[in-house]
C-alpha cells in the first residue's frame, strides 16, 4: 500500500480509462448518473459494477463516509478546494521525502524520470490544477 492509499481515494492502475469512461457517459447522458450526496458503499458499488479498481483511505480521519457528485455546468467555475488534513498530509509527505506522483503521469512518456527541483512547488501547481480543472 502507498503513502497516498492512506489518506485519499484512488483509482487504481489500469482503472483510470474504465473511470473516465464512466464519468463521460454520466456528463453525455446526465439522468443516467448519480447526482447529490450518497453514501460510499452506494458509490463503491458503482465502481465494483463498472469492474473499477480503487482503494479507500485506511485511516479513520480519511475514511469517506460519503460521496457528493455534482454536474458541471457551463458558465460556471466550479472550484473545489481540498480539506485541510489532505493539505498536511501532502506537505509531511514532501518533508518525509516523497510525493505520490500517479502512474498515468509517466506512461505518456515511456522511459522519462520525474525530474522535480521543488516538491512543494509541484504540490501548489497540482492542486491549482486539480482544483479548476475542467478536462474534457
Amino acid at each position: 500500500m502507498s503513502a497516498m492509499e492512506d489518506y485519499a481515494f484512488t483509482i487504481q492502475d489500469g482503472s483510470a480509462e474504465a473511470f473516465g469512461a464512466l464519468i463521460m457517459r454520466w456528463s453525455k447522458n446526465p439522468t443516467s448518473a448519480p447526482a447529490g450526496i450518497m453514501t460510499w458503499a452506494a458509490f463503491a458499488k458503482i465502481l465494483d459494477d463498472e469492474g473499477i479498481s480503487y482503494t479507500a483511505p485506511t485511516e479513520s480521519e480519511f475514511a469517506i463516509q460519503h460521496v457528493y457528485v455534482y454536474h458541471g455546468m457551463m458558465g460556471r467555475l466550479d472550484v473545489r478546494i481540498p480539506a485541510k488534513p489532505m493539505i498536511e498530509r501532502g506537505e509531511a509527505l514532501i518533508e518525509a521525502g516523497g510525493y505520490p506522483i500517479p502512474s498515468y503521469y509517466f506512461d505518456v512518456f515511456p522511459g522519462a524520470e520525474a525530474k522535480v527541483e521543488d516538491w512543494r512547488k509541484l504540490q501548489r501547481e497540482r492542486i491549482a490544477d486539480y482544483t479548476i480543472s475542467n478536462c474534457a
